[in-house]
């Protein structure tokens, strides 16, 4: 486990985790998702709620990318399915089927 030090909304937090860079990749994500937030809505969002509205839009982006994940490995099952009916038919068409 590793000691990393990330700066997210201009405050420094010390995270320990395996993956440095998988860190320091999320914290800049956050600190991303905070700042489009604060630069739209200026001061009229309380911190908290900036924070939630962050949150949120993460939730939802893993959240499409789960079901493109699940979508891809669904159409990739089915591929896998025809390519061995298709090598089982060759097989058996030219007698190497036993």
């Amino acid at each position: 486990m590793k000691s990393v030090t990330v700066t997210i909304d201009g405050n420094d937090y010390q995270l320990i985790g395996e993956d440095e860079a998988l860190i320091k990749r999320a914290a800049a994500e956050a600190d991303s998702q905070i700042s489009k937030i604060k630069s739209k809505y200026k001061d009229e969002l309380p911190p908290t709620t900036i924070i939630v509205l962050a949150l949120l839009n993460l939730a939802e982006t893993l959240e499409r990318e789960r079901e493109r994940f699940r979508l891809d490995k669904q159409l990739l099952d089915e591929e896998i399915v025809k390519m061995g009916k298709h090598l089982d038919d060759f097989l058996k068409e030219s007698r190497f089927y036993a």
